[in-house]
């Protein structure tokens, strides 16, 4: 158990996270928002070259987002 707590402390997850079997379990501890869950998992079935479009889209928002928030 230590050995759990250490890890989930480590990768800043809940130690649910690293025991859970369920595919599906450890994204609801972290994502909330079920739509932007299913969203990403629909993501994770792209080939990789539309994952890396996805990703690129999500840091340009990212990166406005904080260039509008004076960040």
């Amino acid at each position: 158990m230590e050995a759990f707590k250490k890890l989930a402390y480590f990768f800043d997850v809940p130690i649910e996270y690293l025991v859970s079997d369920n595919e599906k379990a450890p994204l609801t501890l972290l994502v909330q928002n079920e739509e932007l869950l299913n969203a990403f998992m629909e993501v994770e079935r792209m080939n990789a070259e539309d994952q890396k479009i996805v990703l690129e889209l999500i840091k340009a928002f990212i990166a406005k987002r904080n260039f509008d928030k004076g960040m």
